[in-house]
């Protein structure tokens, strides 16, 4: 029911603990999955509004929770783009993620890319594992 939803900025906001982050791993984007459209196997891209030859794409993620590391399934980050520029690792401990808390769940908001290609994401963390994702961009 409508009364029981809540715009995010208006949970409670946490500082989580370094023991508990998203771990993504960030390589140079590999451009011969991009179709027509920026559609992955059918997927929006996200973040692909530069030069291919520029992009950075997520290779893989793990969640750090309290102190077990966890791998991710890659459906949830092959149609993520330019979520930073620089290759490497890269952790929800930067100051690009919100946490927010509600009951049990734990909603970390996480700001990508700048400019044209920025999208945000909501990851929705419940019992230790990431139960749904959202991505897209607010005008």
């Amino acid at each position: 029911h409508r009364s029981r939803l809540k715009p995010l900025d208006q949970l409670e906001k946490i500082r989580y603990p370094q023991k508990n982050q998203l771990i993504f791993h960030i390589s140079k984007a590999d451009t011969s999955k991009i179709k027509v459209d920026n559609l992955i196997d059918g997927y929006t891209a996200y973040g692909l509004d530069i030069y291919l030859y520029q992009s950075t794409q997520v290779s893989s993620m793990e969640m750090l929770w309290d102190g077990k590391l966890m791998p991710q399934p890659n459906i949830l980050v092959s149609d993520l783009y330019n979520m930073t520029f620089d290759e490497g690792e890269y952790n929800s401990s930067k100051h690009q993620f919100d946490y927010y808390k509600n009951n049990e769940a734990t909603f970390l908001v996480q700001e990508c890319a700048d400019g044209g290609g920025y999208y945000q994401i909501v990851w929705v963390i419940k019992d230790q594992r990431i139960v749904q994702r959202l991505a897209g961009w607010i005008y």
